[in-house]
């Protein structure tokens, strides 16, 4: 307070300074004062003060959603081009069987051309924040997309000593959905299933129909959840505290893009072949 005073009365600057009222929902104001001076002159005597505060919540609030979404793009970046390094250092390093080596190049190929889709969606925050995201719906199979995931997430379940078994339904209905969300939702579960299992655990990937729906269930012995955090899995930036993968990097996000995604895997329409 005195140095604003000091400013003030004896430098004749305006002084600016931020603050902020209330909790959960709480409101930014911006708080201006400007000496006024006799006769309106600069370095007249001071015989005043003008107080304005004007309300900057929307900016501070546009200002976080910017900072999240790039943090959400950031994570979301991170998994495909650590499946990509590791199969090309594969593919560099070992002599893979022909038939492999071609489903792992497919796959890279697949991948960049994602992340290039990804980065130029992405960055368009003025989408992301209207939330007009257009769905690519396009007819695919299930189990062929989860094979896929399962392929990138190889070198990371390996470096784990994790080994992954899939079970499906035979006669699995093609669908009608937007590959890239779904593919997205079921990278970042099984991503975390590995990263929070014991060493040499298996994790089991099953696809199968229920009634009107298919399901794709993920299943291990991971460290597991407590049930005081089972409501907060989902918030951005959170991470279940545990010592088991106190050193596990992460940022807390990936639960987040699943539930952000869930709401495009539940249009999904089903066609029998």
């Amino acid at each position: 307070m005195p140095e604003t005073l000091e400013r003030l009365l004896v430098d004749r600057a305006t002084v600016e300074r931020e603050t902020t009222f209330g909790g959960s929902s709480a409101k930014h104001f911006i708080l201006r004062l400007s000496p006024v001076c006799e006769n309106g002159e600069d370095r007249g005597a001071v015989v005043g003060i003008v107080a304005s505060l004007s309300d900057i919540t929307k900016q501070r609030e546009l200002q976080q959603m910017k900072t999240e979404v790039m943090s959400l793009v950031t994570h979301e970046l991170r998994t495909p081009l650590t499946a990509i390094q590791g199969m090309s250092e594969v593919l560099a390093q070992f002599d893979v069987d022909p038939d492999r080596r071609r489903e792992m190049h497919l796959a890279i190929n697949e991948e960049s051309k994602r992340l290039a889709r990804m980065i130029d969606e992405y960055l368009d925050i003025t989408r992301l924040e209207a939330g007009a995201r257009p769905l690519r719906k396009t007819t695919l199979r299930v189990d062929t997309l989860v094979e896929r995931v399962l392929l990138l997430l190889g070198p990371l379940a390996s470096s784990h000593s994790i080994p992954l078994t899939t079970e499906f339904d035979k006669d699995l209905p093609v669908v009608i959905a937007d590959p890239d969300l779904l593919a997205q939702a079921v990278t970042n579960v099984i991503a975390n299933a590995v990263k929070y299992s014991p060493p040499s655990e298996e994790i089991r990937v099953s696809v199968r129909t229920d009634g009107s729906d298919l399901v794709i269930e993920v299943g291990g012995q991971g460290y597991g959840i407590a049930s005081e955090d089972v409501e907060r899995i989902f918030e951005k930036f959170y991470r279940v505290p545990r010592v088991e993968s106190a050193d596990e990097p992460g940022t807390g996000l990936g639960l987040a893009f699943v539930s952000r995604n869930h709401g495009f895997a539940r249009r999904l329409c089903y066609r029998r072949k």
